[in-house]
């Protein structure tokens, strides 16, 4: 049983606690209303006819002009106070720019929020931040009090299937990396619709190759149809300008499709789970007592990607070089459909350190697996087994980028070789890996025994 007065410390403690944290909520409380109020009270300096003798400069665009105050601009805007600190103070500013971005810039400026409905179009234009060039004459003004950010939710609160293209397209778009990923993620969702609408298919045919990039990725996470796969395909080849889906896979290799550039990948052994949320970040795979290692037991790992976990043998081939052989690529998400699991596709920036020294940097290799197909690959490495000696160790990295595009394209050639062959030139233009993989699997799916008819 607890002792009461134990009991009566724990309780005045517990209120204690709470009082405090009443108080600091109330003065949370009060400090936002005090705010709120001083912005009310600075934008009633524009609004309240009152105020009209302390106007000290006038703004014009489109003919039109709106008064306002030096000291509030310069306190906002790092181009204003060098434009009224100086030497020569402006008392009149014309903009070539539209007559409702500057009102709305202003307005903001005064402590206004932007107000919903607001065509996003606008919001974009009045946002300014170091480096956009919003206001054409200002090319800078280096508004403190307005970010991109504070109209991210008003601009994807309003698209929709006839402006998110537009939006997406928007020269300010590609400088706010959130924004463009929320936009291309409504635009993913809804891609059929949006690329049915000719104008907004023509606005998408000018994304630059970071947002198709993007949008490829999470198209593939979700492209489970036929019909699906056609649309995109299409697509991506109308907006490279290639003449063949052909053409176009050979290209996209060189695109950087890394979420994260250069970053070195993950290695995990094969009894961890492929969802561990404490999955322990190894970026090197460190091989201890080598020469026993390949005799016994030939070391694996999993390379650990965004759609598939690669497995990767160490042993040894022709001339008794150590080799590094890909062995087969794991679905991360097996209860989840997607055409780009028949062959997964991936390059391997290898780099080998033996004896101190970086014994192997080549070019990224490329790997492509056919769907329940055994293919093996593998990349010889300059170190000869029997150089190898005792307490020699073997430290291996890389960095692993799926191509999603590569799976989807092959995909696309498999589901209808006929219509395939007819209309690219596969035996002459496809490169050998993905030749050898379309192949294999064909050969593979047409010897498979097929079910008998009913009986009648």
């Amino acid at each position: 049983m607890m002792h009461p007065q134990s009991a009566g410390v724990v309780v005045g403690a517990t209120l204690e606690g709470g009082t405090h944290l009443s108080s600091r909520q109330a003065k949370q409380t009060n400090s936002l209303a005090r705010l709120r109020t001083f912005q009310q009270s600075v934008y009633r300096l524009l609004t309240d006819p009152a105020f009209e003798p302390l106007f000290d400069v006038v703004i014009v665009a489109e003919n039109k002009e709106l008064r306002a105050h030096q000291s509030v601009l310069a306190a906002c805007s790092e181009y204003f106070k060098r434009l009224f600190c100086g030497p020569e103070t402006a008392k009149r500013i014309e903009f070539q720019q539209r007559w409702v971005v500057v009102q709305h810039l202003i307005r903001c400026m005064y402590g206004a929020d932007i107000e919903p409905g607001t065509d996003p179009e606008i919001i974009l234009e009045a946002t300014c931040v170091t480096g956009l060039q919003v206001l054409a004459e200002a090319r800078n003004l280096e508004v403190n009090c307005l970010s991109v950010e504070d109209c991210v939710s008003l601009i994807v609160d309003q698209l929709s299937v006839v402006n998110c293209a537009r939006v997406l397209t928007h020269e300010e778009v590609a400088h706010h990396r959130e924004l463009s990923r929320q936009v291309c993620s409504y635009i993913v969702k809804r891609f059929s619709d949006v690329v049915r609408n000719p104008t907004s298919r023509q606005q998408l045919l000018q994304m630059p190759r970071n947002q198709i990039v993007y949008m490829i990725r999470e198209l593939c996470r979700r492209c489970d149809t036929n019909r699906d796969t056609d649309l995109i395909v299409r697509f991506v080849v109308d907006w490279s300008q290639f003449e063949t889906a052909c053409d176009l896979l050979r290209d996209c290799k060189l695109w950087d499709w890394s979420p994260e550039p250069g970053a070195l990948s993950v290695f995990r052994d094969e009894d961890q789970s492929l969802q561990a949320a404490n999955l322990p970040q190894a970026v090197q795979w460190r091989i201890p007592n080598l020469r026993v290692a390949i005799r016994e037991h030939l070391p694996m790992k999993y390379v650990v990607g965004t759609y598939f976990d690669w497995c990767v043998r160490l042993d040894h081939g022709a001339e008794n070089k150590l080799r590094l052989v890909y062995e087969s690529a794991l679905d991360r998400n097996p209860g989840q459909p997607a055409c780009i699991k028949r062959f997964p596709a991936a390059l391997f920036a290898w780099q080998v350190v033996f004896r101190g020294e970086d014994v192997f940097r080549e070019r990224p290799v490329f790997i492509c697996f056919p769907e329940h197909v055994a293919l093996h690959w593998s990349t010889t490495l300059p170190i000869s087994t029997a150089d190898v000696t005792d307490g020699d160790s073997l430290t291996i990295m890389v960095t692993m980028t799926e191509i999603p595009l590569v799976s989807l394209i092959l995909y696309y050639f498999s589901n209808d070789l006929n219509q395939t062959l007819a209309h690219e030139d596969i035996l002459n233009r496809l490169p050998h890996i993905e030749y050898r993989c379309l192949s294999s699997y064909t050969l593979f799916h047409a010897a498979q025994p097929q079910p008998l008819p009913p009986a009648i």
